[in-house]
């Protein structure tokens, strides 16, 4: 018995070892994830953020600092949170009152960014692949996915830290622990009441586990003691239940209204900051049909997991998210971010239920837009209920209701859309890739995502014209307005600040013209076409890398990289021709590579119709077609001869008809001839100057940054909070992202060298792509801006990802340089979007 005693102990021991070196591996692979995500957050959390919510936060926590929590709610009466979050910010103010001001918005937004990192760390810790690496994946989409860094790092909410407690005490029951469970979101209820959605749920998953009724009692009573006793250091014993009771019905009376800036049922049906107790269609108060909404819904999703005979991990956890899902689109009083906690979750069902990962994505893009119009809110003078064009907004909530449709259904959701997605890219990477895998459409799909809102949000600021825009934007806007005198040379603007832009084709100008008979003549309107081709190219550097190298892998880097670009960004924030060009360039060549030879020509037409850099794709679609054909080429050089005359002849033609406009205008042929001649002669002047221009050799180091916009804000003389007030400055450069830029350079010389060994080779026409839009430019004898290396980027970016793909470097290299180059992109961002920046920092 004592040697069986012994071998148990030592059975333990070896089980508790290996446990704890387990605990140890699982530390070491998380760490760098975790690292980048907290220094992508150090850098973004010390910018201002929400203009109310975090100086808010910066009195109440200096407030009971220095006061004590006892009197905290008789000083601050309207005060709208719960005790749990103010122990949060007691801390906050402790550290603040030690540390300079500089650190004062980080310090109150630190909580969130380390509950960040421990949402994606319980996420994690979820998931069971046999891969350690594999299981990175489902935390890296949390911890990277803008509206996470958007609302933790930099409106400075305290979403997080109550997602964190929500999920931890759901994690706690999904392990059978209902005892802590209970007292977890005793807590998370104490933060924030809608926490209290999780409690039918426990109670749904503890009658599944048959755990005893005097068991659940006791469970009930631990949950509501945590919360009673949050409340403790604020009244006496005798009067905790009233107190909070009241001080709960003083948080849900804040703000009485059916929707609260939030894209919902109520916001489509045009309630936004409507009193929920209006009557809806004269029979009930809103409060009432959303209350009806809401609890049925509730018990349809609990009664799925209570009858459940499949896998209740899956249920338990689609389950849960739903319930947050339904709250937020069908109850009343709900803000644009009571979605939060339905992130984590999703990711939770992820690796049970596929569909989860659509769901994911789109509620990323629709609560991002969703944030973004509430912010803009705040500086809207009067305060407008419509946040923004009714076509956007109730599509948003359309697709929010769609979210809550595939998360409540019980069986998997057929994306025949996916599929077709995914045969769409099969067709225009490359015919000779047939297996093109979901995961790779999906990758695409969210760098596509990804790009497209970096370019669309805030792309209204600045509403004054930036750079350039003072020439194209106001030619466009001009046009409009039925001016025709922008058509000629010799004409002036009446605006001191603009002039007319006829030094270029006038093909974009065009496209931005159409973009303001839309939407009108604004910011937006003028800037939206250069977002939605800068978006086009991204999909763009991947087909055509596809095409090329036939790697999935390097097309998903080369599009990775031009997404995370500075000067792409830029130029696609700005109403200028640069993007316009790029786009119908690789148009161009992808048509080339597929052969289809006339329809190549008329995209290189519509680029060189919007800027003559298009000429330079000329000798490029002639490599192409030796590369992909030469010997038929010498075999038939007559008919080859005529097919590329026809093809010359198009491309005139698209150039001539981009000019439709000018002769209706009234002007002839020959002021046609003398329009070109004096575009020449402006492009080739010598006598031309800019404080701002630089030379070709320089921009493949990143030097030329280009300033683009500057506006200056005085210092708050009276600051609300107590806070130092400095004055503030907002700029916009063109510049690159040096990361990416140095690494190219190395890359483009190894590529040039593995050319001049294979002269047939795929590879040749990405390196001659890259060559034929720089070179050029160093004997130019004309002006020029770091713009004009745009055109030569996206040969750049594929010539990086051969580079790293090819060379067989070890994935975690890859990786790590995706991750400094975001690095290095969000320390841009201020200067890419215009952010007022204290004068002290800059």
């Amino acid at each position: 018995m004592d040697e069986l005693i012994q071998t148990s102990n030592a059975d333990n021991r070896a089980a508790d070892v290996e446990g704890a070196l387990s605990l140890w591996q699982a530390l070491l692979t998380f760490a760098p994830l975790a690292i980048s995500a907290l220094a992508l957050r150090a850098v973004i959390a010390p910018l201002v953020g929400h203009p109310v919510d975090i100086h808010t936060f910066i009195t109440w926590g200096r407030s009971i600092a220095s006061e004590g929590l006892g009197h905290f709610y008789d000083t601050h009466p309207q005060c709208d949170y719960l005790p749990g979050y103010l122990y949060v910010l007691w801390a906050c103010g402790k550290m603040a009152a030690v540390l300079p001001p500089t650190f004062t918005f980080l310090i109150f937004k630190l909580p969130n960014l380390l509950t960040d990192v421990g949402i994606a760390w319980l996420i994690w810790r979820q998931v069971k692949p046999t891969s350690l690496q594999k299981r990175l994946v489902l935390p890296a989409l949390y911890l990277f996915n803008p509206v996470i860094i958007f609302n933790s790092a930099y409106w400075g909410q305290a979403d997080s830290f109550h997602a964190f407690v929500v999920l931890g005490g759901l994690v706690l029951c999904c392990r059978r622990r209902f005892t802590l469970s209970a007292l977890v979101l005793g807590l998370a209820c104490a933060v924030k009441p809608h926490s209290v959605l999780a409690v039918p749920l426990v109670i749904v998953m503890a009658y599944r586990q048959q755990l005893g009724i005097g068991r659940l009692l006791a469970c009930c009573v631990i949950g509501a003691a945590t919360f009673l006793a949050s409340f403790c250091g604020m009244t006496t014993v005798s009067t905790l239940p009233g107190f909070a009771i009241d001080r709960v019905r003083i948080t849900m009376e804040m703000y009485p209204f059916a929707s609260v800036n939030a894209l919902n049922l109520w916001y489509a049906a045009g309630k936004n900051w409507v009193k929920d107790s209006t009557q809806l269609l004269g029979f009930a108060p809103i409060r009432m049909v959303a209350t009806a909404l809401v609890g049925g819904g509730a018990l349809l999703l609990l009664r799925q997991l209570a009858r459940t005979s499949a896998n209740v991990a899956n249920q338990y956890w689609r389950v849960a998210a739903g319930l947050f899902l339904l709250t937020f689109f069908c109850s009343t009083r709900v803000h644009e971010r009571h979605v939060y906690p339905a992130f984590a979750l999703l990711l939770c069902a992820a690796p049970f239920w596929r569909t989860a990962f659509y769901a994911y994505a789109l509620l990323s893009v629709t609560c991002f837009v969703n944030m973004v119009m509430a912010w803009g809110y705040v500086y809207t003078s009067p305060p407008s209920p419509q946040l923004g064009p009714n076509a956007i907004t109730i599509a948003i909530c359309l697709i929010n209701c769609f979210i809550l449709a595939i998360t409540s259904w019980r069986s998997e959701f057929k994306w025949a859309w996916c599929e077709r997605f995914c045969a769409l890219i099969r067709t225009w990477g490359n015919r000779t890739v047939r297996t093109i895998s979901t995961t790779t459409a999906l990758s695409l799909l969210s760098i596509l995502i990804i790009a497209f809102t970096m370019r669309i949000v805030h792309l209204n600021q600045p509403e004054s014209r930036v750079f350039d825009e003072v020439y194209h934007a106001y030619t466009a806007q001009e046009w409009v307005r039925g001016n025709v005198d922008p058509w000629r040379w010799d004409t002036s603007a009446p605006e001191k600040s603009c002039a007319y832009e006829w030094t270029h084709p006038p093909l974009a100008k065009l496209i931005m013209a159409r973009s303001m008979r839309l939407f009108g003549i604004n910011a937006f309107a003028w800037r939206l076409p250069s977002a939605i081709a800068g978006t086009i190219c991204v999909l763009l550097v991947f087909l055509l890398a596809i095409k090329l190298f036939d790697s999935a892998a390097i097309g998903l880097l080369a599009a990775g990289f031009m997404s995370l670009d500075a000067l792409p960004l830029v130029l696609s924030r700005t109403a200028m021709n640069d993007m316009y060009c790029v786009g119908f360039v690789l148009g161009g060549a992808l048509a080339c590579l597929h052969r289809r030879h006339f329809v190549a020509a008329t995209l290189i037409g519509c680029a060189i119709a919007c800027k003559w850099t298009g000429l330079f794709a000329l000798p490029l679609l002639v490599v192409i077609r030796f590369q992909n054909g030469g010997e038929s080429i010498l075999q038939r050089p007559i008919r080859w001869g005529l097919a590329v005359v026809g093809q010359g002849l198009l491309i005139v033609l698209v150039y001539l008809v981009s000019y439709t406009p000018f002769f209706r205008a009234g002007n002839t042929p020959a002021d046609f001839v003398e329009l070109q001649k004096r575009m020449w002669s402006y492009h080739v002047g010598s006598n031309l100057k800019h404080d701002g221009s630089s030379k070709a050799w320089q921009w493949p180091m990143g030097e030329g940054t280009l300033w683009f916009f500057s506006e200056s804000f005085d210092a708050d003389p009276n600051p609300s909070n107590g806070l130092a007030s400095y004055p503030k400055k907002a700029n916009i450069y063109a510049m690159g992202n040096l990361m990416i830029w140095w690494a190219g350079v190395g890359a483009a010389a190894f590529c040039i060298i593995r050319v001049a060994s294979k002269a047939r080779s795929p590879l040749v026409i990405a390196v001659f792509g890259y060559l034929v839009f720089w070179v050029p430019w160093t004997m130019s004898p004309r002006i020029m801006f770091i713009y004009h290396y745009m055109p030569a980027l996206p040969f750049l970016y594929m010539l990086l990802a051969w580079s790293l793909v090819k060379a067989e470097v070890d994935v975690r290299v890859n990786r790590t340089i995706l991750a400094l180059a975001g690095l290095v992109l969000a320390i841009e961002i201020p200067f890419i979007y215009g952010l007022p920046i204290p004068v002290p920092w800059k």
